[in-house]
């Protein structure tokens, strides 16, 4: 039976592996037996000689992405051995299903012209893991015991770097789009849409702290929403600014006007819709006060009454937020199938709320942090280890995010000991070292920032059963300043 030729962009894979000239006939039959039919999204071509005395060995790594799954075929070239006497090529293909794929981390190197230089693609799915250990230490220099040994469990299943100066600028450009294509085809409309690259959310990244950014155009340290959970100074309590739990005025709590007040202020037609039970509670007071509030209680609601809003004058500015999302990546994981059904239904949603808007109105649409699945191995429970709680007065933030508030002379040895004791599995740092993370910090807002703050790093995350059993029942978790957490989109749908 004659083979179909293959068009589109499994055309474009299979022409870039014969262009190589590197055993085009093996690598393609590999690449075909694993693709089984499928669709191509998206692909790389990594051709890579290395140098061994005076030989050349090379290697092609061929990856792709499909619908429902990623593939990878390796392709390497041996001298004669035991097995085979004469010189031989081995291709060996791997497919992982695109709902195994915990993390796609993306680093990009740019030059101080601007010029990208490099690319860094890792993906992980949890089949491979490298064990550092180190001997445990003891916070006492005087203790002689034997504490056992401590150590980071990192994914290592995949990653791929590419320079320009070796492999060309396109080929950088590819691995980038290669990495954003994972969800692309689940959100068709999103994916299509022009996007400012490299944009990120502030620190921590979370919900009340970037909603009130994005509200205000200020950092954390100096509007003052700190974190999800946060010290009360004046009495010491543990303030939920989702919830807002406390007795405290939100106009005192955050006391920079909002974006949407200087606006409407200023005579444009600005506004906010959001469900309706959010008017005049304290996040929406600190993040969006001083313009309408439109209170809808339905999707279908909220796309007529964005429309309608945006018509009414000639200049206006409306903010929506959307947050199934979230909750779906929270309950189930960022890499469910839960996730992605909600992705898709946003997806559509966003194309129709598009559809509704005036033709010369700009859509822009972001997000207020990105999320990470953690694995059971990487939950700590603080609650079972009582030793790094002595010194500490009240613990809050969130478990990929701690606060920990302790008396002025205690700050040292709490931040040492919790040191000694993460490793490189989380960034421990006293509050005079965050002007990196939370700007410039106003001393109004200082008493609310942790004496010592826990950015967990990897799969590592420090729970509490006692002060916050709930999260024990998570799957998806952000707040911390990793990539796949602080970075987020911006796009552009006119």
């Amino acid at each position: 039976m004659r083979r179909e030729r293959p068009v589109g962009p499994a055309a474009d894979v299979f022409q870039e592996i014969e262009r190589s000239g590197y055993y085009p006939e093996i690598v393609t039959a590999g690449l075909r037996d694993a693709l089984a039919g499928e669709d191509v999204l998206a692909h790389v071509v990594h051709h890579e000689p290395t140098f061994e005395r005076d030989e050349i060995r090379r290697h092609m790594t061929v990856l792709v992405m499909t619908p429902s799954r990623v593939v990878l075929v390796h392709t390497d070239e041996h001298p004669p051995d035991d097995l085979l006497p004469r010189p031989y090529t081995s291709t060996t293909s791997e497919a992982v299903s695109i709902h195994r794929i915990r993390s796609v981390v993306v680093t990009r190197m740019v030059a101080t012209s601007g010029t990208l230089e490099e690319a860094v693609v890792t993906i992980g799915w949890g089949a491979v893991s490298h064990l550092d250990l180190e001997p445990a230490q003891c916070s006492d220099p005087d203790c002689e015991a034997d504490h056992g040994y401590t150590g980071n469990l990192t994914g290592d299943d995949f990653s791929l770097r590419l320079s320009a100066a070796a492999d060309g600028g396109v080929a950088v450009e590819r691995l980038l789009v290669f990495a954003r294509q994972e969800h692309a085809h689940l959100a068709p409309f999103l994916s299509s849409l022009p996007s400012v690259p490299d944009v990120v959310c502030g620190v921590p990244s979370t919900t009340v702290t970037s909603l009130t950014s994005l509200g205000t155009g200020l950092r954390a340290g100096v509007h003052g929403v700190v974190g999800y959970t946060s010290r009360v100074p004046e009495t010491g309590r543990r303030l939920n600014a989702l919830a807002w739990d406390q007795d405290v005025d939100a106009l005192q709590w955050q006391r920079h006007p909002t974006v949407l007040q200087r606006l409407h202020e200023a005579g444009v037609n600005a506004g906010s819709v959001n469900e309706a039970r959010f008017e005049g509670t304290g996040l929406t007071l600190c993040s969006q006060r001083g313009a309408p509030f439109h209170g809808v209680g339905s999707i279908w609601e909220r796309l007529d009454v964005v429309a309608e809003v945006v018509e009414d004058a000639a200049s206006s500015v409306v903010y929506a937020y959307e947050s199934r999302l979230d909750h779906a990546g929270h309950a189930h994981g960022c890499t469910s199938q839960e996730w992605r059904d909600v992705l898709a239904t946003v997806d559509r949603e966003t194309a129709q709320l598009r559809d509704l808007l005036p033709p010369d109105t700009v859509l822009l649409v972001t997000a207020d942090h990105g999320m990470v699945d953690l694995p059971d191995e990487g939950r700590f429970d603080v609650s079972t280890t009582p030793a790094l709680l002595d010194g500490v007065d009240l613990l809050a933030g969130e478990a990929r995010f701690r606060h920990l508030y302790t008396a002025r002379h205690d700050r040292e040895a709490v931040a040492a000991r919790w040191r000694d004791f993460c490793g490189e599995r989380a960034d421990v740092r006293t509050r005079d070292e965050l002007d990196d993370w939370f700007g410039p910090i106003d001393p109004a807002v200082a008493g609310r920032i942790g004496d010592v703050v826990v950015a967990a790093l990897g799969d590592f995350a420090v729970f509490s059963t006692d002060d916050f059993p709930h999260e024990m029942r998570m799957k998806g978790f952000h707040g911390s300043v990793s990539e796949a957490e602080l970075r987020v989109p911006v796009l552009l749908a006119t």
